[in-house]
């Protein structure tokens, strides 16, 4: 099943995907656009999970974190360019 759309709007961190059962082994996440209209940061997010670091995927502004798309808990070392990781839908 494609994505039809984006499923945030401008609402900062209010609207976000939280993924909590993430497996790098096992799970791909989907997102629309391609890895440059995004950013990785790794960071604790409160509510988030049970470890200390969670990663958070930005909408690209400029090469700094804009609008907060998704919060993967209790992951760290995603890479936007692993195709194993991340599937890019135009």
């Amino acid at each position: 099943c494609l994505p039809e759309g984006v499923f945030y709007t401008a609402s900062g961190n209010n609207d976000y995907a939280l993924i909590t059962d993430f497996s790098i082994a096992e799970d791909t996440i989907g997102l629309l656009g391609n890895a440059s209209d995004y950013v990785l940061v790794e960071q604790s997010f409160a509510g988030a999970g049970d470890s200390s670091t969670d990663t958070l995927i930005h909408q690209n502004n400029s090469g700094q974190a804009g609008e907060l798309i998704g919060v993967v808990a209790d992951v760290t070392g995603l890479a936007l360019s692993s195709s194993t990781q991340f599937t890019f839908f135009s």
